[in-house]
């Protein structure tokens, strides 16, 4: 369909540290023309039974790549798939310096990157960073700005309330200029962001990756038609030009048939959805460790066969 792109992601391999399997996963990706290649972003790892107030699917025994290192590598390994953050927590982080790693993958990638970027949800990996979960909504849209001053002015003034730069720049600046910005919102548990929320990512980002899915009967969902609607229309009123800000939107194929996938991509598209991100269901737990590459690199070859019956 040449009016939607297709996004695969390395989180099935989130708790294997099968590097070699998914490397076969992103090569088979970028072979089979999936658009976009998304990788999870953690620094710290929490231990769950000693911290029960942290609700994440990551624990001390999971395996998490450094981002951005992991990035510059996979930029000289692809050819054509776009690779993103999916996503970074941001304020967590110093804004320069990531601003810095992010223009470096860009050029090593030839501009085959996005940023996708979140608040972020973890009080304890906040705390090891050093970092103020508090106040992170605030720092986090002032980062926003940071970051695009980065990679579009050849010298960088700016004063905000948590950032003081001085003609200052981060040559070699990326080759896209900026680099696009996508926001990631929202839980499994919790997808249906709040009104300020939709509002901020209607005023700044350049996409978002909310975790909306068809209902039980896999049909639209209306409260989340109206946020999609919602993000829209703040985005007109803040002055911005775009009719539809891009959205990714998630489908599970796992068990259904290439023509119910299908129609399910339809259903997405008619929602809203510019990009569509396939999400494949771990193998048995049994057979984590020896065969969960096989059947995510099987899961990539069928869902890419279901794309091919809209083509």
């Amino acid at each position: 369909m040449v009016d939607l792109r297709f996004t695969a992601s390395t989180h099935g391999f989130n708790h294997t540290g099968d590097f070699d399997g998914m490397m076969a996963f992103v090569r088979t990706a970028d072979e089979l023309g999936y658009d976009t290649l998304r990788l999870a972003d953690h620094v710290t790892l929490v231990d769950i039974g000693k911290h029960p107030e942290v609700q994440s699917p990551y624990t001390v025994k999971s395996q998490i790549r450094e981002i951005f290192v992991l990035l510059g590598y996979l930029a000289g390994c692809t050819r054509r798939i776009t690779l993103a953050t999916g996503v970074l927590a941001l304020p967590q982080r110093q804004t320069a310096l990531v601003a810095k790693q992010a223009a470096e993958i860009d050029l090593l990638a030839k501009g085959r990157f996005q940023l996708g970027v979140g608040l972020g949800y973890n009080a304890v990996e906040f705390a090891t960073m050093n970092a103020d979960f508090h106040d992170r909504a605030v720092r986090f849209e002032e980062q926003i700005d940071v970051l695009r001053a980065f990679w579009t002015q050849d010298i960088v003034d700016f004063a905000g309330q948590f950032h003081t730069l001085e003609h200052v720049n981060i040559n070699p600046r990326p080759v896209q200029q900026p680099i696009p910005i996508w926001f990631g919102t929202g839980n499994l548990d919790q997808p249906m962001p709040s009104d300020r929320i939709l509002r901020r990512i209607g005023r700044l980002a350049d996409g978002w990756l909310p975790l909306f899915a068809l209902d039980a009967s896999l049909k639209p969902n209306p409260s989340a038609i109206a946020a999609i609607d919602r993000v829209n229309a703040y985005a007109r009123a803040a002055g911005r030009t775009v009719d539809r800000l891009p959205l990714e939107l998630c489908i599970w194929p796992g068990g259904r048939s290439k023509m119910q996938v299908a129609d399910q991509i339809k259903m997405l598209r008619d929602m809203g959805a510019s990009d569509i991100h396939a999400q494949f269901s771990s193998s048995a737990p049994d057979d984590l460790e020896t065969k969960q590459a096989n059947f995510q690199i099987d899961s990539l070859k069928r869902f890419r066969e279901a794309i091919d019956l809209l083509a």
